[in-house]
């Protein structure tokens, strides 16, 4: 198995969490989230890939995979909260300023 980022932690009960995945313009939001317990996300993380070992590569995770996962594992784990998101606009632009409101279901 590769070395996990050292940025990888177990998340306190109570945090809010963003989820996130890419970069630039393949970069989007999964959804927005409560930890109802603590979640040892390195380990969780590491039990997940063993049963999902060709996962591993580049361009090869899950992500979507890897929540419906957690829920499956454990539906208490993560409370989904909805959430706005305001985008302040592309290059400058006031009339490129939008408000969507978000909810992601990862529970399948």
């Amino acid at each position: 198995m590769k070395e996990l980022s050292d940025t990888l932690k177990i998340i306190p009960k109570g945090t809010l969490i963003l989820v996130t995945q890419g970069a630039y313009s393949d970069y989007g939001i999964d959804g927005f989230y409560r930890a109802e317990k603590d979640i040892d996300i390195p380990g969780l993380l590491k039990e997940y890939l063993l049963a999902h070992p060709e996962q591993e590569g580049d361009y090869a995770f899950l992500a979507s995979g890897f929540l419906t996962y957690l829920y499956a594992r454990d539906p208490a784990l993560l409370e989904e909260i909805s959430f706005a998101e305001l985008h302040l606009g592309d290059y400058s632009n006031v009339k490129e300023i939008t408000l969507q409101m978000r909810k992601q279901d990862a529970r399948g």
